[in-house]
């Protein structure tokens, strides 16, 4: 499994604070990706077998192994291959301590393969493209063990290699990063990971499911040699005013962080734009102000019109990223405006937004999701320009 991660060095993030991020020194070999099928099993012999296996099954059944029920027995065509493209996506995976609560919410188990055929751009059908190249992930779980031995976390990251195609290989961040349910997963592939940390919020709430932080890496994209800053959040849910505060702080702490790269910013910020005195209604606008804007283009209160939005091309973006295991979608009262999210993906002002994506199995008619209900968030992807 690689070398001892190094050991970790509280630096300071702002002079005359207590902040402080947890830092680590890395090279890409300390961030191993999770075993494909066992911990003893060697990664060649792996990646050999699952491919064997998948061989085996499509010969014989017309399926990949890892394929959607009913998907088409045809090898999907690969989407164009775009080098100056940073894939990027956040999710809210629904952590496991609340499994089972809900006629709809089901049990990691039953979720799992969900998620990851979508992290991978797999499906649903319509909306196949290319696995991201960096993850945020909230709620991730990354201290309860489950049958297998592993997290919610690893369990994840392991069935993303599992599930992976071609080169593409994903690791996950030490576990001595201790950032608890928000993490990052990255594609060892298309990204080489440099650096990562975890901030801590001053500002906490936790009481109601402990303390929130900030997990953030700078990673060296491969295919270009750009090197970019990339940050998972997921704000304080109960109090508005803790919210805002630690969204004040992450203003302050990324440019510090990101040391003058391209910036990508993204998770569960727990408000929306129409919500009259809560945090995204203030810090929108500053986002943008401070060079990193949200990539739907939303900036204050009121409608956003589709064709007013960032992205050269957006992808049921009137539908609200958030489901609460309900199968009726919430979206805006016409599709000719943007929905409202409390999950967002920021990036640099200066990076072109090719496209932007809400990620959904619908049923026919396009307004219920449709089989297992992998979270009560929706998948939200972007593709980013990122040239030399």
């Amino acid at each position: 499994m690689g070398g001892a991660a190094k050991p970790l060095t509280p630096q300071p993030v702002t002079g005359g604070t207590d902040e402080f991020s947890c830092v680590a020194n890395v090279t890409d070999d300390d961030y191993r990706a999770v075993a494909m099928t066992s911990r003893n099993l060697h990664r060649p012999t792996a990646r050999l077998l699952s491919a064997a296996v998948s061989a085996v099954l499509l010969a014989t059944t017309g399926l990949a192994a890892g394929s959607a029920p009913g998907a088409a027995t045809a090898a999907r065509p690969r989407s164009p291959h775009h080098p100056h493209y940073l894939r990027v996506a956040t999710w809210n995976v629904g952590g496991i301590l609340t499994d089972g609560t809900g006629r709809s919410h089901a049990r990691w188990k039953s979720r799992r393969n969900v998620v990851v055929r979508q992290l991978l751009a797999q499906s649903p059908v319509g909306q196949r493209s290319r696995a991201a190249d960096v993850i945020a992930l909230q709620e991730a779980n990354s201290e309860k063990k489950l049958r297998s031995g592993r997290t919610q976390y690893t369990d994840l990251v392991h069935l993303l290699n599992v599930r992976a195609t071609g080169h593409d290989r994903y690791r996950a961040l030490s576990k001595t990063l201790h950032s608890k349910a928000t993490r990052i997963t990255y594609n060892a592939h298309t990204v080489r990971l440099l650096k990562a940390g975890v901030v801590r919020w001053r500002a906490q709430e936790s009481k109601a499911d402990g303390p929130r932080l900030m997990a953030w890496a700078r990673f060296k994209h491969r295919s270009t040699g750009k090197r970019f800053f990339f940050a998972s959040v997921h704000l304080e849910t109960a109090s508005k005013r803790v919210r805002k505060k630690q969204w004040k702080q992450l203003l302050r702490v990324v440019p510090k962080l990101a040391h003058g790269l391209p910036v990508v910013v993204a998770g569960d910020f727990n408000s929306t734009r129409n919500q009259k005195g809560n945090a995204a209604e203030r810090f929108l606008p500053k986002m943008k102000k401070a060079g990193f804007g949200d990539t739907l283009g939303q900036t204050s209160r009121g409608n956003l019109k589709v064709t007013h939005a960032r992205p050269h091309r957006l992808t049921r973006a009137n539908f609200n990223s958030v489901n609460f295991y309900h199968r009726r979608l919430g979206h805006s009262w016409n599709k000719k405006y943007v929905g409202q999210d409390v999950d967002y993906i920021f990036a640099s002002n200066r990076l072109k937004v090719r496209g932007w994506a809400l990620v959904a199995d619908l049923a026919p008619g396009g307004k219920k999701l449709e089989g297992v209900i992998p979270s009560d968030h929706n998948l939200i992807r972007a593709n980013l320009v990122i040239k030399r």
